[in-house]
């Protein structure tokens, strides 16, 4: 037995308890049955025999300290239970302690940094940099992009005070395509064409003098309606602007029944003040083959008090097919034709030569639909010069009557062959 303690089991369930002799004769309930026990006195020591010897005294044990034996408890105070005091475990020889676990702002962790060839510490600030270069590059690259594509697609935009500035003073000729000099050569509808000055072409587009009942308008259309319906070159004959001997006119589609007609619609006249003439447009529909439709511009034309007449030339252009066959088949020589033209500022066709160095003219039928043929010119001529002029009619991505001198270019690639635009004659069909 352990001195200092008293061992004894419980009388209800028998677990064995072991209290200090400080506590015997102390009564509480049982730790596991909650019984009421009383702790026993301590049993007495045997005497010891007399030593042979005087015996070596040993140290006072230390005082165990004194657990305050609570009173007598009363019927009504809840038992109060003893705790056993916890068996001494013996330390473990040879135990290490915990040590720290290494932070990751160790040295040791960190990823080593082989430094230059130079011997010079690495710069720190690299990083700070690119984030500051990188999305300045991309910004600028970006408002780069915008102004490229304002400048050459956006009519009226940033690049046309530039363009402006290199044009020619009013008055002075035109520059001249020194790799494909001009050309003329008489053709039928040369021969038949009016020449318009340019103060005739500066005066279309004013307000024609059409009367309060538009007695002009309604003359144009009726002359226009008997015209499509005529069935004989003979009918056609009086109708028609400028007059031109029959014989050059056998074999065209105004001798011949046209195909119907399905619409006609009238669209913005024009007034020329020099040669005092009115100018009425119409989009006519024509039924094509395989239940298709096809429409043309076609214009009527009204001089002083004569009667209105319908404008011959375009009219063979395009509704006879002139351009269309010309555009066909490489020919030689140069040609005027009447158009509905637009220019397009870049060329996009991968079978024309240098196509960076060109732009674009369509040559359409009228103000709608696609396009007859396609028309190409230097970026460096006097055409592009003019669609950068302020007071110009022509207009990138407009479209406008027109009337143009063209040419088979095939000597630039002999392979690609293309139609080259050599000079805008005028405006309205006036020439």
């Amino acid at each position: 037995m352990t001195p200092g303690v008293i061992s004894f089991s419980c009388s209800s369930c028998g677990v064995q308890l072991t209290v200090p002799e400080a506590m015997a004769g102390v009564s509480g309930p049982c730790p596991r049955c909650s019984a009421t026990i009383q702790a026993p006195a301590p049993a007495a020591a045997p005497a010891a025999e007399a030593p042979a010897a005087a015996p070596t005294p040993s140290p006072a044990p230390a005082p165990t300290p004194k657990k305050e034996i609570p009173a007598a408890r009363s019927a009504d105070t809840p038992p109060t239970s003893i705790t056993p005091e916890p068996r001494a475990m013996p330390e473990r020889q040879g135990a290490k302690g915990i040590t720290a676990r290494k932070s990751t702002r160790d040295a040791s962790l960190r990823r080593r940094q082989t430094a230059p060839s130079s011997g010079r510490a690495p710069s720190s600030r690299g990083p700070g940099l690119s984030r500051i270069f990188l999305p300045l590059a991309f910004i600028i690259a970006g408002g780069t992009t915008v102004y490229v594509l304002c400048y050459f697609f956006l009519p009226g935009g940033p690049g046309e005070s530039l363009r402006t500035n290199s044009t020619p003073p009013p008055g002075s000729p035109p520059i001249e395509n020194p790799i494909y000099p001009e050309t003329k050569t008489e053709t039928p509808s040369d021969q038949s064409s009016e020449s318009t000055s340019p103060a005739s072409n500066a005066a279309v587009g004013d307000a024609p003098p059409i009367s309060a009942d538009g007695s002009d308008a309604i003359a144009a259309e009726t002359v226009l309606d008997r015209f499509l319906v005529a069935r004989s070159l003979e009918e056609r004959l009086p109708m028609i602007d400028p007059p031109l001997p029959a014989d050059q006119l056998q074999g065209t589609i105004l001798a011949r029944i046209l195909p119907e007609v399905l619409s006609v619609s009238p669209e913005t006249p024009s007034f020329d003040s020099i040669e005092d003439l009115s100018n009425f447009p119409f989009r006519v529909s024509f039924q094509g083959g395989e239940g298709s439709v096809v429409e043309y511009t076609i214009l009527v034309r009204k001089r002083a008090e004569l009667e209105p007449q319908v404008v011959v030339n375009p009219f063979l252009d395009l509704v006879g097919g002139r351009l269309a066959q010309f555009a066909a088949t490489p020919t030689d020589g140069t040609h005027t034709f009447h158009a509905v033209i637009e220019a397009m500022p870049r060329c996009f066709e991968e079978n024309i030569p240098n196509p960076d160095k060109k732009f674009t003219y369509k040559l359409s039928s009228c103000n709608v639909g696609r396009a007859t043929a396609r028309a190409y010119a230097s970026l460096n001529s006097s055409l592009a010069e003019q669609l950068w002029t302020p007071d110009s009619r022509i207009r990138w991505g407009k479209r406008i009557r027109a009337t143009v001198t063209l040419q088979w270019n095939t000597t630039e690639d002999p392979k690609q062959p293309y139609i080259e635009l050599i000079e805008i004659k005028g405006l309205d069909w006036n020439s």
